[in-house]
């Protein structure tokens, strides 16, 4: 009865003009367990135009294209083709190993593909979101990627769904609106789950020079972030109105910690100015050799 209710308000729309059942049997061993045999229970139906409200709270699929078969106590649902948001998903998995379990669990497998503003989207709809401390709320994305989603969601609690994830950067624009400068060229891997998020590597441009983003979400909750990099003063002057800058030339590396708990962001700055020749008056005139520890802190709410 669970898994009849769950068809009910999970698949939600939807058509099939082509339905195949095989049923072969002592109905006593319905719905035929392999490990007893002798029996077939089959339903196969090819889905056009579907509609999959999988779980309360997750954006659902719509325009699916594809197969749902029943075999015995198994359910698989297979689909060439869907979307979530407007993000086009192929393939995707969906199955219940075994209808008769009190704790069966629905698993889904997706990938999707599309522009980024689409997977920035469904983060935001979905309970993504506070996985990662709302670590995408205040992103622009231009540009494409990769979403890869496996969700296993308990039918009897889908509260307690669980889900990891992978997202490829494919040579984005990123503007978030608590740094100063966009980054151009970004290329790389976010993967999160229920737990938080982890940044192996994304690679990226800012005011034309090289930077890099690592992190992961620690222990206590707290996503840490850093973003290192260089920057030549060329490029950062015509960027900046500081007047400051005009009489700085020369290159340094930087790096920016950012310590995102509970909606609130600690950022700081840091950089030795090395590199950096400053004609400005003493004490902050420097040679390229000296270092002068700059640091700037800001929290952002």
């Amino acid at each position: 009865e669970g898994v009849r209710t769950w068809l009910d308000t999970g698949l939600s729309g939807g058509a099939s003009n082509d339905v195949k059942v095989r049923l072969k049997g002592n109905l006593n061993d319905f719905p035929f367990p392999e490990s007893k045999g002798g029996g077939l229970f089959q339903v196969t139906a090819r889905v056009t135009d579907g509609v999959l409200e999988y779980a309360n709270g997750w954006p659902r699929m719509e325009n699916m294209d594809g197969d749902l078969t029943f075999r015995g106590r198994r359910m698989d649902i297979l689909l060439r083709d869907a979307s979530i948001l407007g993000a086009k998903l192929a393939p995707v998995h969906a199955e219940i190993p075994d209808l008769y379990k009190p704790d069966r669990v629905l698993s889904i497998n997706g990938e999707a593909e599309g522009a980024t503003t689409e997977f920035l989207n469904f983060i935001a709809r979905s309970p993504v979101l506070d996985a990662i401390d709302r670590f995408t709320e205040n992103m622009r994305a231009e540009g494409r990627g990769k979403l890869a989603l496996k969700l296993a969601i308990p039918l009897a609690g889908p509260r307690d769904t669980k889900f990891t994830g992978t997202f490829q950067l494919q040579n984005n624009r990123i503007e978030v609106e608590d740094l100063f400068f966009p980054a151009e060229q970004a290329t790389g891997r976010l993967e999160f789950s229920e737990t938080g998020v982890r940044v192996p590597g994304v690679t990226m441009s800012i005011l034309g020079g090289p930077a890099t983003l690592t992190g992961a979400t620690q222990r206590d909750g707290t996503l840490r972030l850093l973003l290192a990099g260089r920057v030549n003063m060329d490029n950062f002057r015509p960027a900046t109105g500081a007047l400051l800058a005009q009489a700085m030339r020369g290159s340094t590396d930087w790096k920016t910690t950012f310590v995102v708990h509970k909606r609130l962001a600690d950022i700081v700055f840091e950089s030795a100015l090395q590199g950096i020749v400053s004609d400005l008056p003493a004490p902050l005139a420097k040679s390229a050799s000296e270092s002068m520890p700059l640091r700037v802190e800001r929290q952002v709410v």
